[in-house]
């Protein structure tokens, strides 16, 4: 071999050489010696919670009004804007509750924007040869409306009575004297917030303003005809 192709021969041992020494110190990938990858973080959007809107709760108005009822002897407090319709006729001894929107022998106080749905009604009759406790018993099981046997005591302008506690209407029957008292309040559940907002204590405030006026309506039923 001449000089010059033993020089080529050894330069390329050398270089092969040099390559392999590089191949073997080179680290495999994901072995020792090498450099872990940060993890990449997943950035996530934040969103701001939508507000919870809050309903303002309706309350019922101050009962600013007054009403006094030339047939029945009993005069009472109602809200500002509350329609009054006036009994035109007296409550017959015996009789049932005239509870119904718009009988003759009640006095009706009602909210016009809900009519049917929300009305007072103030009625009294004699109690005839009925004690105070036979014509409060009496009334609490007229069947229209339905009888309700859950009470509580109630005292409206010093009088005793009993006070109806189911659904519809509220109910208050006490007796003046020889004079029973009918109050009542009806609430339509056609609109949920009805019954809520003109609850029982409401109608207890109702009851606190009233003021019975027997003698008056025995004068009032002394005059008809």
């Amino acid at each position: 071999m001449s000089p010059s192709m033993k020089l080529a021969s050894a330069a390329v041992a050398v270089v092969a050489i040099g390559a392999l020494a590089l191949w073997q110190l080179m680290p495999a990938p994901g072995g020792a010696g090498s450099s872990p990858s940060a993890p990449t973080a997943t950035v996530v959007p934040t969103t701001e919670p939508t507000p919870r809107t809050t309903a303002t709760a309706e309350v019922p108005p101050p009962l600013s009004e007054t009403f006094t009822s030339d047939v029945h002897g009993v005069s009472i407090s109602y809200p500002a804007g509350w329609v009054t319709q006036a009994a035109t006729e007296s409550w017959d001894p015996g009789a049932d509750l005239p509870w119904t929107f718009g009988a003759p022998a009640t006095d009706f106080i009602f909210d016009p924007n809900r009519e049917h749905d929300l009305f007072l009604g103030l009625a009294s009759q004699p109690l005839g040869d009925e004690s105070a406790s036979e014509w409060v018993d009496r009334m609490l099981a007229i069947s229209d409306p339905a009888p309700c046997a859950e009470t509580e005591t109630v005292q409206v302008d010093g009088a005793q009575g009993l006070l109806a506690t189911c659904d519809e209407p509220l109910r208050a029957f006490v007796t003046e004297g020889q004079r029973g008292y009918a109050i009542f309040l009806y609430r339509s559940d056609d609109d949920p917030r009805t019954p809520v907002v003109y609850g029982p204590e409401f109608f207890n405030e109702l009851l606190e303003s009233v003021q019975l006026r027997p003698g008056d309506a025995a004068a009032a039923a002394g005059t008809e005809g």
